[in-house]
């Protein structure tokens, strides 16, 4: 019951009398009298708030539902109402990097409360869109950020595989699969070769033709050698670029997610300054 509760006078800091018959509460000390149904309002507005600081935000938005119900411009069911939306149980996310950026943006639409508003706290509302409206950038900054050092770290295991691979490697690497193709070819012509002359046939037609390719075999292998080289800082080469232009990606990035950050500090210092209720955040 609201009799049962204790009510402070605001000017002198008195507790209050509720007086029955006329439906007011008195300050027995300076005589100030207070209405009924405000300080009933209040008392509600407070559980509103309480449940709102709790996490319960079905309770909160039945709750100040009910106090704009009798009061359709109550600053801080209104405000109230905004934070159920963001599902923020204080104005005070905004001081936090990680809570502002994952709050769902989606689900927040304040032209409602900021047009029931009265006018000298349309200025506040206006700031908390603005608040709204930057967090929701500054969100996307921050998945960008983190999509560059993702994209940097696997340009970076890249280029340290071709650089752990090296040239020696390589050129092994390229011979196994040489031996697998044209490798049995001069394999081939070799053992041809070599068939020849235990056969100690005098007809030299098939040596002709066999020599030249023994001849040049070496020079395959060479040329081979020395393309596995060329292809091997080619792609170091071209590694390198990757990560450089990543690196770039991800400074850009984290820069442009720093300048949000600063921009919404410097507005929820502004919003804290036109808070009607400067000092009480809830």
């Amino acid at each position: 019951m609201a009799e049962a509760l204790r009510h402070q006078c605001t000017s002198c800091g008195g507790d209050l009398i509720f007086d029955s018959e006329a439906k007011l509460y008195k300050c027995p000390f300076c005589g100030v009298t207070y209405d009924y149904d405000v300080l009933e309002s209040e008392d509600v507005l407070s559980s509103g708030l309480a449940a709102l600081r709790n996490g319960e935000f079905s309770s909160a938005k039945e709750i100040f539902d009910k106090v704009l119900e009798k009061d359709p411009h109550n600053f801080r069911a209104l405000r109230g109402r905004v934070m159920v939306k963001a599902r923020m149980k204080t104005i005070r996310v905004f001081e936090n990097e990680n809570k502002v950026a994952a709050i769902n943006y989606g689900n927040i639409h304040i032209e409602e409360e900021a047009s029931a508003a009265l006018p000298e706290n349309k200025k506040y509302f206006d700031k908390l869109k603005k608040m709204f409206e930057l967090g929701e950038k500054y969100q996307k900054a921050v998945r960008e950020e983190r999509t560059a050092k993702t994209y940097e770290a696997d340009a970076v295991e890249v280029l340290e595989q071709v650089e752990t691979t090296g040239t020696v490697p390589m050129i092994f690497e390229w011979i196994g699969r040489f031996e697998k193709n044209a490798a049995f070819v001069i394999l081939g012509a070799i053992g041809l070769f070599f068939f020849g002359i235990f056969l100690g046939t005098e007809d030299d037609g098939l040596l002709n033709i066999i020599y030249p390719i023994i001849r040049a075999a070496p020079f395959v292998m060479l040329a081979g050698l020395i393309l596995v080289c060329v292809k091997h800082y080619r792609d170091l080469h071209a590694e390198k670029a990757i990560v450089k232009d990543r690196t770039t990606e991800l400074k850009r990035a984290t820069n442009q997610k720093e300048i949000v950050w600063d921009e919404i500090c410097k507005n929820y210092r502004q919003l804290r300054t036109i808070d009607p209720e400067r000092g009480v955040l809830s």
